[in-house]
This record gives C-alpha cells, structure tokens and sequence, in this order.
C-alpha cells in the first residue's frame, strides 16, 4: 500500500486549498482524521497514532508533525503508512530464522550421524577382532593390532590387546609347562631310581619290611615315570599328529572291537552299553588316534561315573556329522568348567584310589579331534540320573557311508 500525505491548515488563516489524497483504494480510506491528534500537532507536538481502515483489514500508522513558518505554527503534515512491510519484515525474518535453523538442525544431525556411525564402526570393528582372537574352544588365536586412536575405544582397544597377550602367553607356558617338568624332573628320579635298585642290592638278607619300603619307593618313581612320558606324548602330541597317515576304516565295527577286546578286558567291574548305528559308518582318519581319543573318554567317565551304573556308548549320523558319544552317571561338571576342563593341565581332582594324573587326558581328547577336522563337547544331563555326556563330531567332509 502506498502512503498518504495531507497538508493541515489551522482554522481562521488563509484560504487554502483542501487537503488532497492519493491513496490506491480510496473507498476504503477513513471519511474523518484523528482530530485529538491533529490537534496536537496544530499546537506544535509531534504526535503518532493508528486505525484501521475497516474491521478485519490492515492497520495504518499515522506520524503528524506541525509545521512551523516564522516561529507559528501554519499546519501539520500528516503521514500515514500501513503495517504491511513491517509484517513482511518480520514475515522475512521468521522466515529466515525458521530455514536458517533447519538447515544447522539437518547439517548438525548429518554430522552426528557420520560421527555415531564412525564410532558404531570402530565398535563393531573392535568386537570382530576379540571374537576373531578366541577360537571355540577358549584358545588365543590371532590378536589384531591395537588402534592408536587417542579416546577412549583406543584405550580400550590397547586394553583388550594387552589382555589377550597375557592370557595367551600364559596358556602358552602352560602347554609348555609340562614339557619342561619333564625335562626337569627325569633326570634326578632316574638318579634317585638307580641308587633305590643299588640299595635293594646291598639289603640281600635284611629284614624284609626294609626291602617292602625300597620296593615301594621304586614302584613310585615307576609312576612318576609314567606320568612324565604321558606329560611328554601329551606336549608333542600336536607334531606326532602331523607325521601320522589317515586311512578309510569302518568306525561302527571298530568301536565293537576295541569295546569287547579292550575297555570291557581293562574296566572289569564296569558295564558298557553300546548303541551301534544302524548303518555301517566308514571315515577316513588314523585308527590308532581315534581308539588313543576315546580311549581318554573312557578312562575319564569310568573313573567319574557312579559305582552300578554303566558307562553308554553311542554312534549316530545327525545332519553333517558323524557323533560319537560317551556318556556316564556321576556328579556334574561346573559349568563354567565345561570348556575349561579341554585345556592342558586342566583337572577337576581325582577320587581315592584313581591314579594320578595332570589333566592331560582330555586335552589329548580336544587335540586328536581337531586334527581330524572335529571337535568335542561336555555337557552335563538332566533329569532323573544325574551325570556327564562326552559328544565327539567328526565332519562328514571328505567321509562316506557304506
């Protein structure tokens, strides 16, 4: 809207001519002025006032102003405006305002998603490596290189990266462990085994409780010998398996054999219940190293397992394996200990009267079936009879059924 100017003369001066209009619309102008605010500005104050043209249409702002001509006032000057462009003004700048904080709002949340997903990434990243570090069965295999980022997912990182190399360097000495009391301890028993059979010599026609203690003594170092050559097939195990050829046999019919010729001979007092397959499973693998694996489980179940109860063997084909299992009733395994009781020097005791040993025999176990592209699991059973299941697959890969 355009503005307006009108030109005031006060009453008894001269004949002016009246005050003009220039307006776009002029029906819709006012028929009458402010007159309390043109009187104003006739009495020489400049005064500001507002109206509305019509109900509901714009308001106009007038501004008066007398006009003063050799110290009196002849008139006023009369200027009016209507609020449109303040109100475009403040239209533009919430306008503005509006795009301007959405555009910050849309490149803020774009860069909060970039950096969000760079720091899910390196989160994602730093879970694969652990998962990647620790094998199935609890070993330490690979350890990525620790990130050299300067926050705290490098921290953490460096953290887990210092963790598993400790944790690998000890399970490494522990593997060794054994290997080194071998080394240590075979020499003076041998010393100490020589001067025990030169003692017995020199005891001819001495009481004979005296030779009992020798021969009692000798028969120790017996089993200490024994336990230092199991230590020693248990830490070479791994090298022997490379040099050891593979074979196509009948699994089904050789576990019947070594059951009736060997493990129902060497267990007397122990009954064994085989459930054979009802297919005739041959595998390819070496004999002797799968009889040694569950030669292990054997031992182990029959000296866990509960005096009258029998010791179940099991041969079954379930999908993409082959599952050899050995289970017996007895006390359960702690279940954080489940996959523990795989490593070397692993033991959850003995009971009175079992020889001794060091927790090698299911390590043997684990390691014979990884040779063989397999592996083995404990798992503890439910229900009325409470006791330990032994599950050994071997992978159909590179198997056939007769």
């Amino acid at each position: 809207t355009r503005g307006a100017t009108m030109t005031i003369r006060p009453e008894g001066s001269m004949n002016w001519p009246p005050f003009a209009t220039d307006f776009n619309d002029p029906k819709s102008q006012p028929s009458t002025l402010n007159i309390e605010g043109i009187r104003g500005a006739l009495m020489g104050n400049s005064t500001i006032s507002s109206y509305r043209i019509a109900e509901g249409q714009v308001e106009v702002m007038a501004a008066m102003v007398p006009l003063h001509e050799k110290g009196e006032v002849v008139g006023a000057v009369v200027v009016e405006q209507t609020t449109n462009s303040i109100l475009a003004l403040k239209n533009r700048v919430i306008r503005e305002s509006i795009g301007l904080t959405l555009l910050v709002l849309f490149f803020g949340g774009f860069g909060l998603l970039i950096y969000s997903f760079r720091i899910s990434s390196r989160i994602r990243q730093l879970r694969d490596q652990a998962s990647q570090a620790i094998g199935d069965n609890g070993q330490i295999l690979n350890i990525a290189a620790p990130a050299k980022a300067h926050d705290e997912i490098g921290d953490l990182s460096r953290t887990l990266h210092t963790v598993l190399s400790q944790l690998k360097a000890q399970g490494q000495y522990r593997e060794k462990m054994a290997d080194n009391l071998e080394h240590e301890m075979r020499t003076p028993l041998a010393s100490v085994s020589a001067s025990l059979k030169n003692l017995a010599n020199e005891l001819t026609g001495r009481p004979d409780h005296l030779i009992d203690y020798v021969n009692w003594a000798l028969g120790d170092i017996k089993r200490m010998e024994d336990l230092l050559t199991s230590m020693r097939d248990a830490t070479s195990l791994a090298n022997a398996l490379q040099q050891d050829s593979k074979e196509h046999f009948n699994l089904s019919e050789a576990l019947a054999m070594w059951l009736e010729h060997s493990w129902t001979k060497t267990f007397t007092e122990t009954d064994f219940i085989y459930k054979r397959s009802s297919e005739n499973i041959e595998i390819e693998g070496d004999p002797d190293r799968i009889r040694q694996m569950i030669d292990k489980l054997i031992e182990n179940s029959v000296a866990f397992h509960t005096s009258g109860t029998a010791i179940e063997l099991e041969l079954t084909t379930r999908g993409n394996a082959h599952h050899v299992t050995v289970t017996n009733q007895g006390p359960h395994i702690p279940e954080n200990m489940l996959e523990e009781i795989f490593n070397s020097m692993v033991t959850l005791g003995q009971r009175s009267g079992e020889k001794p040993h060091l927790g090698l025999g299911l390590y043997i176990v684990r390691t014979i079936a990884q040779h063989h592209s397999g592996s083995v699991t404990a798992k503890n059973l439910d229900g009325d009879h409470t006791g330990v299941r032994f599950t050994i697959k071997l992978p159909r890969l590179n198997l056939r059924t007769a």
